[in-house]
């Protein structure tokens, strides 16, 4: 992975692109950070940090935050780890679970 990330080092982790990916389907892309939010979170920084780690850092925050508003989930049901392309999200402990998530909110609309 590390001879990956060198010669790629623009790349996103993956969870990003299926956050992204999951968020646009499911008609949350207004939880996506814009250009200007991102820029805001940057400039606190007196060294540059790593844009996707930023990225993911307010993309996640988002989302989590959608969802616990949105639909009744709890905050400390979800878990993430950033680090360049080993970045990490969970919910519940798994980190498969995009089709769980989906099942909740198909249930929570129909109520």
């Amino acid at each position: 992975m590390f001879a990956y990330y060198m010669e790629r080092p623009n790349t996103p982790a993956p969870i990003i692109t299926e956050t992204e990916n999951f968020m646009v389907k499911h008609h949350l892309e207004h939880l996506i950070p814009t250009i200007e939010e991102l820029w805001y979170f940057l400039r606190a920084y007196k060294e540059p940090p790593h844009f996707f780690n930023c990225y993911a850092c307010l993309l996640f925050a988002n989302l989590v935050n959608g969802l616990v508003l949105e639909y009744d989930l709890k905050e400390e049901d979800f878990d993430y780890y950033i680090n360049g392309l080993d970045t990490h999200l969970y919910y519940q402990g798994e980190e498969d679970f995009f089709n769980k998530l989906e099942e909740i909110m198909v249930k929570k609309q129909c109520v």
